[in-house]
């Protein structure tokens, strides 16, 4: 996947969280959009913010996804814009995750578990469809998977 000039983003972490500070950092780094919105009120609420300003990379932790997937997607709601979607900050399960997939049309938009990535350093592991097909197939397979290491990075 990769991730050009003029991307939007939306998270709702606060600054004392890394991934936070990392979005923040890298989104000035890529020219990316930040959008800044005040906080998560609602899952309904936020469809609409998905749809007003065509994320392209949505970053949310499991409380908050499921209040937006409880109900299922509304049928008025537009994630064609979506391409990522990174359950971050608290682990799901398998049915969970095959859950918020579901609502958010995987594999259109890659709804991926990120969660302790923060314990190590940050995106040291990931799933890259676009760098390795076979990416796209453990990501499918494994939905509980954080993914391989990056390029740069090894593990024991």
């Amino acid at each position: 996947t990769t991730f050009p000039p003029g991307m939007t983003i939306l998270t709702f972490s606060t600054l004392y969280w890394v991934s936070a500070v990392t979005i923040s950092v890298v989104s000035i780094l890529f020219r990316w959009n930040r959008l800044v919105y005040p906080r998560f009120k609602e899952g309904r609420s936020i469809w609409n913010v998905i749809k007003t300003y065509k994320v392209n990379y949505f970053s949310v932790n499991p409380h908050q996804v499921l209040d937006m997937c409880k109900n299922g997607k509304p049928s008025d709601a537009d994630t064609s814009s979506l391409v990522v979607v990174a359950l971050a900050g608290a682990p799901l399960t398998e049915e969970q995750i095959l859950h918020i997939r579901r609502c958010f049309d995987f594999p259109n938009a890659l709804v991926m578990n990120t969660y302790g990535q923060t314990e190590t350093s940050v995106n040291t592991l990931g799933f890259n469809p676009a760098r390795d097909p076979n990416d796209m197939k453990f990501l499918t397979d494994k939905p509980l998977s954080v993914g391989r290491p990056m390029p740069g990075f090894t593990y024991k």
